[in-house]
């Protein structure tokens, strides 16, 4: 179940929606709003949290390709909820907003506690939909590190990396330590 949780500024709309999403609190996502220009969290910064924090997500988006550089609108749209929570970017009165959706439908917005649906009136537009999902206790550690991998190596002497692969052989790994 989602708990709704009030964005704390203007700005801060997407560290309030991946926290409700994820079920983390509000201060654990805080530290990403300073990556920004002072206006906010972006798609690309949602991506970057949820990798770095063992989450998986499918993005719908309102608009499909159908040749080339022609769009259609995806019909029905929005899509009906597809995964345990998502996150929704909308046009709510004048600007693009982040809000969230459970698995049931519910709207839980940060900046209201009004708006309980996709198809309340203040949302003029929906951009895209996020579905997330938990898939491991930690971030994705190839992005950030290869020192899991060495200690791998260092801890199975049997494991050694295919040939041509991109990855470490375990006889360079251990030169390197």
């Amino acid at each position: 179940m989602i708990e709704r949780i009030q964005q704390r500024g203007p700005n801060d709309c997407g560290i309030a929606a991946i926290a409700m999403a994820c079920g983390v609190p509000y201060d654990d996502v805080l530290p990403l709003l300073n990556k920004g220009s002072g206006g906010g969290i972006n798609e690309t910064d949602m991506y970057d949290w949820m990798l770095a924090n063992g989450w998986a997500w499918q993005l719908v988006y309102k608009n499909q390709r159908i040749e080339q550089g022609k769009y259609q609108q995806r019909e029905p749209w929005p899509p009906q909820p597809f995964a345990p929570s998502h996150i929704v970017m909308v046009r709510a009165t004048q600007a693009w907003h982040f809000t969230v959706m459970d698995g049931a439908g519910c709207v839980f917005d940060p900046w209201t506690d009004e708006r309980k649906s996709l198809d309340h009136p203040d949302y003029r537009d929906i951009s895209w939909v996020m579905g997330v999902w938990k898939i491991r206790k930690e971030g994705f550690p190839l992005l950030f590190s290869s020192d899991w991998l060495r200690r791998k190596i260092e801890s199975d002497p049997d494991l050694d990396c295919e040939a041509g692969s991109s990855l470490p052989s375990t006889q360079s790994l251990r030169q390197e330590g």
